[in-house]
C-alpha cells in the first residue's frame, strides 16, 4: 500500500540527536531516508543504524536546495518531508487536547496524509502543536504548513517548481505557488508536531543569520507580491522558539489570498 511514498528527513550536525527517526513507526521505517551534507555521511550511519531506509549524502548546502535534491532523486510519487526534531501528539477524543502519539496513531496519521494525496491534493501537512487549539476541525484547508508535509512530485516538476529560490522559508514558498496554480492544501489538525525550539543547535541554525532570515522575507514578497507581508516579529517572553532571534524580520501570509490569485 505504501509502495508509492518515502519519508526524508533532511538533518545537519545532529548524528546523535534523531528524535523524529527514533518516532517513525515500524510499517514506515524501511521507507524513510534521512538526508545529510557529504561528509556527515559516515557519522550518521555508525549512530543511526540500519533499521531504516538509509543516509543519504547530498551535495547540495542549505535547506531550500536540500529539499529540491530529495525531490529531484525520489523515484517514488509521494514525497514526505519531516525535520529531525520532531514530536508527535493526537487530540484525545472529541477534545482539542493533545497527547503523545502512540506508534500505531502515528502510522494513522501517516495514513492519511497520504490517502489526501491519492483522492487529488498536491500538498499536505502536518500542524504545528503551537496554535493548534484555534483549529476545532481534524483538519483546515487553504492555510499555512511547515516542516512536516507531503507533496504529490509530478505536480511540482509538471510546473517545474522549486524548492531552492530562497535561502529560508523555502516550504512557504512552495505552498504559495502550488495555491496560485490553483491546488489547495490541507493540513491535518487532528494530529500535530512539535520540537523544542527553533533555531536549535544543528540543522539550519548552523548557518542561519537575521539578514539572511531578512532576505529571505524580502525575496518571498518579492516573488508573490500583496500575499506576502514582511514584518518585524518578538518571541513571546519565556518562549523555547527562535533560539538567539527573538526578534527578527519575518512574514505574514495570506494563503486563502494566494488561491484567489491563482
Amino acid at each position: 500500500m505504501f509502495n508509492d511514498m518515502q519519508i526524508y528527513i533532511p538533518s545537519k550536525g545532529r548524528a546523535t540527536k534523531q528524535v523524529t527517526l527514533k518516532l517513525i513507526p515500524e510499517p514506515f521505517k524501511k521507507r524513510t531516508f534521512i538526508v545529510v551534507p557529504m561528509d556527515e555521511v559516515e557519522i550518521y550511519e555508525r549512530y543511526c543504524g540500519n533499521e531504516f531506509g538509509g543516509v543519504l549524502g547530498c551535495p547540495a548546502t542549505g535547506i531550500g536546495p536540500t529539499r529540491q535534491f530529495i525531490i529531484d532523486q525520489a523515484q517514488v510519487k509521494y514525497v514526505f518531508q519531516f525535520d529531525d526534531d520532531m514530536y508527535f501528539y493526537r487530540r484525545v477524543a472529541d477534545t482539542i487536547k493533545l497527547a503523545k502519539a502512540t506508534s500505531f496513531e502515528v502510522c494513522e496519521m501517516f495514513t492519511m496524509m497520504r490517502l489526501w494525496l491519492s483522492e487529488g491534493y498536491a500538498h499536505v501537512g502536518l500542524s504545528a502543536r503551537q496554535g493548534n487549539n484555534h483549529v476545532a476541525a481534524p483538519y483546515k484547508d487553504l492555510t499555512r504548513m511547515c516542516n512536516a508535509y507531503a507533496h504529490d512530485i509530478s505536480v511540482i516538476k509538471k510546473h517545474g517548481l522549486r524548492f531552492d529560490r530562497t535561502h529560508f522559508m523555502e516550504d512557504f514558498d512552495m505552498t504559495l505557488s502550488l495555491l496560485e496554480l490553483g491546488y489547495p492544501n490541507r493540513v491535518l489538525f487532528q494530529f500535530c508536531w512539535n520540537q523544542v525550539g527553533s533555531n536549535e543547535g544543528g540543522g539550519c541554525s548552523t548557518y542561519r543569520t537575521l539578514e539572511g532570515q531578512a532576505q529571505a522575507a524580502h525575496r518571498l514578497r518579492e516573488l508573490h507580491g500583496d500575499v506576502v507581508r514582511v514584518v518585524e516579529k518578538t518571541s513571546k517572553p519565556g518562549s523555547g522558539y527562535w533560539k538567539g532571534m527573538k526578534t527578527r524580520t519575518d512574514v505574514v501570509i495570506s494563503w486563502q489570498k494566494a488561491l484567489k490569485k491563482g
